[in-house]
């Protein structure tokens, strides 16, 4: 055939300008083994087989992953509660915090204010000395 004389004219012929690749480096693409065809009616293989086989795995996973997202369904609601009294909890240390830093602002305040007061005092009464 022409492509088989095409074949053997180009496995002698070296490529050019790549001395280290030329056709007869490579063989022939001469299939070996004849092109296997699968058909329904072939003995050593079951299409019809393994598909019921894909169909029972599709139909079984699906109803492991129905089952899982029942689970979840059940489950969320539950730790959804959780997390609610968790935050609420949360919320309420924070007040509590708030609080107590807005006590110890005004017990501060207090105390520069009578720190003040003191050494006005102080003062008053350095100046009665000084004078007498």
């Amino acid at each position: 055939t022409l492509l088989s004389t095409r074949n053997q004219v180009e496995a002698n012929q070296p490529v050019k300008n790549n001395p280290a690749f030329t056709i007869s480096n490579f063989p022939r693409l001469d299939h070996l083994f004849p092109a296997n065809t699968l058909t329904a009616n072939d003995n050593h293989v079951d299409t019809i087989g393994m598909f019921e086989k894909l169909r029972e795995t599709m139909i079984e996973e699906g109803k492991k992953t129905r089952e899982s997202f029942d689970q979840l369904k059940e489950e969320m609601p539950q730790r959804n509660n959780a997390y609610e009294q968790e935050l609420s909890n949360l919320k309420s240390q924070v007040a509590m915090l708030y609080n107590q830093l807005a006590q110890h602002d005004l017990v501060q305040q207090e105390t520069m204010i009578l720190i003040t007061s003191i050494i006005q005092v102080i003062k008053s009464g350095m100046k009665k000395k000084v004078k007498i």
